[in-house]
This record gives structure tokens, C-alpha cells and sequence, in this order.
């Protein structure tokens, strides 16, 4: 039997009727494969489509509520639907499409709607084509909505356990205030200083930085990993290479 129901269409008369449908009902002959349809979702050939006085409002056709449930499905089936008076039935095969590639394999088929937060997290999906990642947080998520049959307790923990990660987020380096690096760590590195006069194709040479990684604390500068004595040796240097320029300016501007 199909497992679970959408609360959100419980009081709607029409759903009732599609909730005490089984599997069995989906492949009988009153339904058929959509001609060209490669892939194999299957439509009610009794349903006229014609609007209902429920769907109607001041002559504005209102969206269907729609009710999305996982089932077995024979293999290359992956969903059936069932549209009609103002709800529209959907019964999904976990083990061949997920939750959110239904929704949006359905919806080049039939408008409806689940409710705001549902229809949100599916535009959120299908923004997120191309990023695996956030497509399946998505599909995750409406497979639980469609597990549960619970779609606001389902996104309230969501949300709450978002919340909970952000506020849990590693603190910084409790060894060393300059160290930028977060969480369990061994090895240190502090932001780099660049020299902003420099066109910035020119500044690594001259940028500088802290490390403490297997040599203990170093600095880098001039492309080189130095100790703090070393660097201090080689900003001596450059000093004493700038009061030379220094020179050289003041020999150019008293030849003027």
C-alpha cells in the first residue's frame, strides 16, 4: 500500500478518495504511458481535464493541491500521477527518481502546488541544477516531507539544525591570536600583509606572513621562510638598500 499522506490536503475531499489508493490501482489498465514520454510516467486517460466548480474562482482557475508519496513501481516506471477535482496524486519510485526530480519531472506536466514552504524548497531545487550538492540537500529534504508526511515539522528542524551549525562554528586559533586557522588544527598560518603600492602581479615578493608549521614560527618574506632573527637581518637590509635610493633621488634632484 502507498505509505504516508501530505497533511496539508487532509481536508480536502477530493484527496481522501486518492489516499485509499494502492500500488496495484496505479497499474491497472485505467492508466497509460504517455505516448513519447521516455520517462514512463503514467496518466489517468479517465480524467476529462476539464475544470471543476472547486477549481474555479471568478473565473480564475485555482492550482492544484498536489500529494506526493514514494512507493514500488515496476522497473522503468518511476512515477504515476492522478489529476483530479483540484488535486493531483503522485506516487514516486524512491529506488528510481528522488523527490525533488519527481516534483520537477510532474510539473512539466501539471501545475500544483504544496503549500509556500514545499513549493520553496522545489524553486530552490530547481535553481540548483548543476550544483550536486545543494540539489541533493534539497532532495533529501522533500524525501523526508514525503517519508514523514510532515512538511513544516520537517522544515523547522531543518532550519533549526542550520541554525545550530552556524552557532557551533569552530572558534579561531586559541594558541596564537594571529593564526586565521579555525577548529582542531596543528599547523598555524596568519594572514599575509602585501605591499598595496605595488601593481599586484609585483606584491609577492614583498608580502609577508607568519607560519608555524613543522620549524616552528617563521616568517615568510622576500619568497623566503625565515625565523624572526633572520627576517629582522633582511628588513635591516632592505633599509639600507632604500637609504641608497634615498641617495640616488636627492643625487637626481639636485642635477635638475
Amino acid at each position: 500500500m502507498i505509505a504516508g499522506a501530505a497533511s496539508a490536503a487532509n481536508d480536502n475531499s477530493a484527496w481522501a478518495a486518492t489516499q485509499a489508493l494502492s500500488v496495484e490501482h496505479f497499474n491497472k489498465s485505467a492508466y497509460q504511458q504517455i505516448e513519447g514520454s521516455s520517462m514512463s510516467i503514467i496518466a489517468d486517460i479517465s480524467d476529462t481535464g476539464k475544470p471543476t466548480a472547486s477549481q474555479q474562482a471568478g473565473g480564475v482557475l485555482a492550482t492544484p493541491v498536489a500529494c506526493f508519496e514514494q512507493v514500488s513501481l515496476d522497473a522503468g516506471v518511476k512515477l504515476v500521477f492522478r489529476a483530479a477535482n483540484g488535486s493531483v496524486h503522485i506516487a514516486y519510485d524512491p529506488a528510481q527518481i528522488n523527490a525533488l526530480d519527481a516534483r520537477l519531472l510532474t510539473n512539466i506536466y501539471v501545475d500544483f502546488t504544496e503549500g509556500e514552504q514545499v513549493d520553496g524548497l522545489r524553486e530552490l531545487g530547481r535553481n540548483a541544477f548543476g550544483d550536486a550538492v545543494g540539489g541533493e540537500l534539497y532532495a533529501a529534504v522533500l524525501d523526508m516531507v514525503d517519508r514523514s508526511g510532515d512538511a513544516p515539522g520537517v522544515i523547522s528542524r531543518v532550519v533549526e539544525l542550520f541554525g545550530q551549525v552556524h552557532a557551533e562554528a569552530p572558534a579561531r586559533c586559541s594558541r596564537y591570536g594571529w593564526c586565521v586557522e579555525t577548529g582542531v588544527h596543528v599547523e598555524h598560518t596568519g594572514d599575509s600583509v602585501e605591499p598595496l603600492f605595488l601593481e599586484e602581479d609585483r606584491r609577492e615578493l614583498l608580502a609577508a606572513g607568519l607560519t608555524h608549521w613543522s620549524k616552528g614560527i617563521r616568517v615568510g618574506f622576500l619568497d623566503q621562510d625565515l625565523t624572526p632573527a633572520d627576517a629582522r637581518t633582511k628588513v635591516a637590509e632592505l633599509r639600507t638598500h632604500l637609504d641608497t635610493v634615498e641617495k640616488l633621488i636627492a643625487t637626481a634632484e639636485g642635477a635638475q
